[in-house]
């Protein structure tokens, strides 16, 4: 027999209403008739309204704000109470109670064997609450079990095959460096049956991979080795650079060195191209040329008794001598 909780609430009324009617109707008769009617009624009144009192006093429940209740009347959900002041009537009404906090499992998943045939232990937390956006979510974790069941233990038991069979896709050298990755296949993979049952999974955290002593030291040895190359590489990309910038030093230098003489030539022909136009204003352009000879001359001839420890003059050279004279003081007064 199914009834509401409002006619749960009737029945009560009704059978303490009852009770009290009696009491009352043999309390009267008492005082015509009898004492033993009187003392008989007085006493059902007596136990009727303290029983009552004792009754309702039993039905005030206060729901904890960190939890739901599910509400059953005579063994059936009627209604989620939530956090707040509540009467439930006793054995005709229970609760089923449902923490609302965030809560977690510790999932080992044992001997599990990857893509590439080893077998190792994955040990992780799994993270879940109580689906409080679905008004739905409480009948649907007190009652997706039996009862007496832990939701707990589904959820561990869950995660715990949902990770073998994601492990066994997968090789060791991925499983140890894309553990962010596996974790979001078990939350993607065990998230919607988490969800009928009334949860939302929240995270999932491999704590640990428990590889096998002999593979465990064959992957450091691995790590080691690539550190090691690792390096050698950087050394060697740094003594290349550093002899591509020894090289473009050298050759920025002999650019400079290049530049420098291009341009103290220059200055040098610019000089002696002022040196001559003004000879040529002064002088006339005849005895300016040969003034630029007789110094050329005398230069050559110079340089040449440096060499052999002695002094050359040339036949002739008074006039040469003259000209010369003259022409570098006409330079020398310009200056």
């Amino acid at each position: 027999m199914r009834i509401s909780r409002t006619e749960a609430w009737l029945l009560v009324l009704g059978a303490f209403g009852i009770s009290a009617l009696v009491g009352l109707v043999l309390f009267l008769v008492g005082l015509a008739f009898s004492w033993f009617t009187l003392i008989l009624g007085a006493t059902i009144e007596v136990v009727t309204f303290g029983g009552g009192i004792g009754y309702f006093a039993k039905a005030i429940r206060t729901v904890p704000q960190d939890e739901r209740w599910a509400l059953e009347v005579l063994g059936r959900y009627e209604m989620t109470l939530e956090p707040g002041l509540h009467f439930v009537l006793p054995r005709l009404e229970e609760v089923r109670k449902q923490s609302t906090r965030e809560q977690f499992v510790s999932v080992v998943t044992k001997e599990t064997l990857t893509l590439d045939g080893i077998t190792l232990d994955v040990l992780g937390e799994y993270y879940y609450q109580l689906d409080l956006a679905d008004p739905d979510s409480i009948r649907r974790a007190v009652y997706s079990f039996e009862r007496g069941d832990d939701p707990e233990e589904a959820i561990k038991n869950l995660i715990e095959a949902t990770t073998r069979s994601i492990v066994g896709t997968k090789e060791v050298a991925f499983l140890k460096n894309n553990q962010e990755e596996i974790n979001r296949l078990v939350e993607t993979q065990a998230g919607g049956t988490v969800s009928s049952w009334g949860f939302k999974g929240r995270r999932h955290l491999i704590t640990e991979l428990m590889l096998p002593e002999q593979i465990r030291k064959a992957m450091e040895q691995q790590l080691i080795a690539e550190r090691e190359g690792t390096a050698r590489v950087v050394a060697a990309t740094a003594d290349k650079e550093a002899v591509v910038q020894a090289a473009e030093g050298a050759r920025q230098k002999q650019i400079l060195a290049a530049e420098g003489d291009a341009e103290a030539r220059i200055r040098e022909a610019t000089s002696k191209k002022d040196a001559l136009n003004l000879l040529v204003e002064v002088l006339g352009k005849e005895q300016a040329v040969e003034y630029m000879l007789a110094e050329e001359q005398f230069a050559a001839l110079a340089e040449i008794g440096k060499g052999q420890g002695t002094t050359i003059i040339p036949a002739g050279s008074e006039g040469l001598a003259q000209l010369l004279a003259l022409g570098r003081g006409i330079l020398g007064n310009k200056k």
